[in-house]
């Protein structure tokens, strides 16, 4: 295993040299060049702002450069430079040089309009540098102990640029306040560039933080190059796949916290989340091109089946669900890929220069081969299915996304101006009743209603006992809430729906999944999987599916204490919003806070889809023995044939398939990815960013200053609201033009699939009842077929019983019996 994996990255390594001190040395020299490069240009601890304002006056020739550069690929793509004969090599070879050339040059110089731009290039260069080195410079070192070596350079690399940036932050008092906001705004320039109405500049942002997220990197490539090391130099298959799995698999969770890390920036009013999103899904493509190069891609997918889960995930990978997720996310970029196909297929055949032998069958084609079979398994989806999906996947995500987020944020927000003026007492009373009401609604989560309760509660007590002893008020008090809602949920809602059959039906209490999850929450005591069911889970669903599965609430309410540490540090963090006004580290608390909370919720989340499913797959003999709900039983079969003849009745290829249905469903799937295009892509001009620490009301604005004798004319006061966002005292103003027609767009939407739906139902309802009228007939004739034959036979034993009584071989009395 590790001699194919060092010739896949870097050669035969037969005399391979060990890695030494004067090695390891160079090592870090040449993992420190890049990273201090790129923080001596573009962060706030080297001469970043210099930098940014150089590359200002280059921005005009960014576009010209990344524009030919990506002509050059695209056309280099749909020539298939790849089957070029020989004597096109140099040519090829110059044009991949310019290409790349201009790419560089296009991506530094545009970071006046895309800051984020040069960290980009740092997260794919850096990992591109080493490669080059170990296949040149180092080309003496094994694989194995090169990685070994740039692990530990990166890792002790990162600590200390982390160090750096406290100890130069803390230092020189920038904490990310509002007095170091506008320093480094007008470092940055971004006056001309922000509005009236705010002081939050992504440029100075990465300018600050950039070291932060170069030190993240370099730990987390660290770690990745600590782990193929440790698997290179197993012998074993089977410990080099483990080290390469728990490698993954750290590099999945540390891009989960960057993601919850990015909705907390988010929180802050910056559009950095979609940068960090970028980075966290940039750090696993790269990791699994790495891993695909050392490891082995077959190798790597047959330990990843091994895990439980994933054979699950994996069973459900063609399910129509997956196919419209595909298809409302990624069919304008399929639509662009088979043009550039179509386009490949006619220059693979027809330029001079391509040694790509096909033949006949293929030369006949529209698209190249590849694609020729993709499209041929897309035409064999059913279509009708796949669409209604495409539409329920963006109701689904209009709900969570518009409905309950926007929703319940402006609700928080009215509630904790309306209870500001009121006494502690009223406060807590209301808020205990409103929060425990928001619980009850299924699809509420928890979050909110925390974070508001650290705004509203902390501010009734905070006069009278001190801001930190009101912090923990706040958060023991949402703790408080939650186990009254665990109370009301389960006994008040889950016992109460599970005696209904539909109800049980619904959650599948007959399934694996759920028969598995009652075996873990029936266990006494606190353990791993029960804590990670009960804290991971979504608030409202799990506690009524252990009221339906008749679970004893002293164990849910004890499984559930660990919920504390989500709750105290998600209150903590509305708490530090009061604190925003105040500068200081305030505001980064808070995010960081947050980000804890949300990492402890969904590593729970993970870790309970994990021991689900290992106690599925190691019990699972024991739970298919268990008797079923034969209630639900029934209804599953009555459902399970209803399915199956919706299925059959609607099918894309039918010839009975309604044209006018196909054109519907086309429409609505079209509609519907449009709506959620705008939302995702266009959210800001969509809809005004709103906060629960903002108000719907706006505040009056203060007298305004007396002048300065400088320039005799007083300071604006706009200034001093300008992180407080406000909706003019109506709620509607939170939507934005666009975001009325997007609305429009979904609603257009549903009507297709409420027209569609009533023609299914209708269809469905037609065939059952001539099924049931055929039945009927069917009966019918049956019933008379038996009357016949019993007449027939009372004839001939009465014909019979008259002849014996003749004969007397019976007596005259036997006739009565007729």
């Amino acid at each position: 295993m590790s001699a194919s994996a060092s010739d896949s990255l870097g050669g035969p390594m037969v005399n391979a040299a060990p890695l030494t001190a004067v090695g390891f040395f160079l090592l870090f020299i040449q993992s420190t060049i890049p990273v201090v490069s790129f923080l001596l240009l573009f962060s706030g601890l080297g001469f970043g702002h210099v930098t940014f304002s150089k590359l200002r006056s280059l921005y005009s020739m960014s576009m010209t450069c990344l524009g030919g550069s990506f002509f050059i690929f695209i056309s280099l793509f749909v020539l298939d430079v790849s089957f070029w004969s020989p004597f096109m090599k140099i040519p090829k070879r110059i044009l991949l040089g310019l290409a790349g050339a201009g790419f560089l040059i296009g991506v530094i110089t545009s970071a006046q309009e895309y800051p984020a731009a040069p960290m980009g290039l740092f997260f794919l260069g850096v990992p591109a540098s080493f490669y080059l080195l170990r296949k040149t410079a180092f080309a003496y070192m094994s694989t194995g102990d090169y990685m070994r070596g740039l692990s530990y350079s990166l890792v002790i690399l990162g600590v200390t640029v982390f160090a750096s940036w406290c100890a130069w932050w803390g230092s020189t008092d920038q904490f990310w306040d509002r007095k170091t906001k506008l320093e480094f705004n007008e470092k940055m320039e971004c006056d001309e560039f922000l509005d009236s109405d705010t002081i939050d500049c992504l440029a100075s942002f990465l300018l600050w933080f950039s070291p932060f997220m170069a030190a993240v990197a370099c730990v987390v490539f660290g770690l990745v190059c600590y782990f193929m090391s440790q698997a290179l130099n197993n012998t074993s298959s089977s410990k080099t796949l483990d080290s390469t799995l728990r490698m993954f698999v750290m590099v999945i969770l540390c891009t989960c916290l960057g993601l919850w890390i990015s909705a907390s920036v988010a929180g802050a009013g910056m559009s950095l989340a979609n940068v960090v999103t970028m980075f966290c899904f940039a750090a696993i493509i790269i990791t699994g091109a790495m891993l695909s190069a050392v490891i082995g891609k077959e190798a790597i997918t047959q330990s990843v089946m091994e895990v439980p889960l994933m054979k699950k995930l994996a069973k459900v990978a063609g399910s129509d669900w997956l196919k419209a997720l595909f298809m409302i996310t990624c069919w304008p970029m399929f639509a662009i890929y088979m043009a550039f196909s179509s386009i490949n297929q006619f220059f693979r055949v027809y330029l001079p220069c391509n040694t790509f032998e096909h033949p006949t069958e293929v030369s006949n084609r529209y698209v190249t081969a590849v694609c020729a079979k993709q499209l041929s398994n897309l035409a064999g989806w059913n279509w009708a299915s796949v669409m209604v999906k495409m539409l329920w996947v963006g109701v689904i995500f209009f709900s969570l996304q518009i409905g309950i987020g926007k929703a319940t944020t402006i609700f928080l927000s009215w509630l904790a101006g309306e209870l500001k003026s009121l006494n502690a007492g009223i406060t807590f009373a209301i808020f205990f009743a409103v929060g425990l009401g928001m619980f009850l609604l299924p699809p509420v989560p928890g979050v909110p209603v925390y974070l508001t309760g650290g705004i509203i509660l902390t501010s009734a007590v905070e006069e009278d006992l001190g801001f930190p002893p009101a912090l923990a008020i706040s958060g023991v008090f949402c703790f408080v809430i939650k186990l009254c809602a665990i109370v009301c949920q389960q006994k008040g809602i889950g016992e109460r729906m599970g005696e209904k059959a539909s109800i049980r039906k619904l959650v599948g209490v007959n399934s694996i999944s759920i028969r598995a999850i009652k075996k873990i929450l029936e266990k006494p005591g606190l353990h791993t999987p029960k804590v990670a069911i009960l804290v991971g889970g979504p608030d409202w669903p799990t506690s009524v599916l252990t009221g339906i599965l008749g679970l004893s609430l002293f164990e849910m309410l004890l499984g559930s204490l660990p919920v504390l540490l989500l709750i105290v540090p998600t209150a903590m963090a509305g708490g530090f919003q009061l604190k925003k006004a105040e500068g200081g580290s305030w505001e980064a608390i808070g995010n960081v806070t947050l980000a804890v909370a949300a990492l402890v919720q969904g590593g729970a989340l993970l870790a309970a889809c994990y021991y689900i499913e290992q106690t599925a797959a190691n019990n699972y003999d024991e739970l298919s023995n268990l008797p079923d709900d034969q209630e639900v039983l029934k209804l599953e079969e009555k459902d399970n044939k209803i399915a199956a003849i919706r299925e059959e009745l609607v099918n894309w290829h039918s010839e009975k398939f309604p044209k006018w249905c196909k054109i519907n469903l086309l429409m609505g799937a079209f509609t519907m990815t449009m709506c959620c295009y705008l939302f995702y892509f266009k959210a800001d001009s969509c809809f005004e960013t709103f906060e629960v620490s903002d108000t719907i009301e706006c505040p009056a604005p203060p007298p305004p200053a007396p002048p300065t004798p400088e320039d005799g004319k007083s300071p604006s006061s706009t200034k001093i609201l300008l992180e407080v966002n406000c909706l003019d005292g109506n709620v509607l103003n939170v939507i934005k033009p666009l975001g009325y027609a997007s609305i429009l767009l979904f609603f257009v939407a549903c009507f297709h699939l409420h027209l569609f739906n009533n023609w299914a139902k209708d269809e469905v309802f037609k065939y059952l009842e001539i099924t049931e009228m055929n039945k009927a007939e069917a009966q019918k004739e049956d019933d008379g077929s038996i009357k016949k034959a019993v007449q027939t036979k009372t004839w001939y034993e009465m014909t019979k019983l008259l002849r014996d009584i003749a004969d007397g071989k019976v007596p005259v009395e036997s006739i009565d019996s007729l």
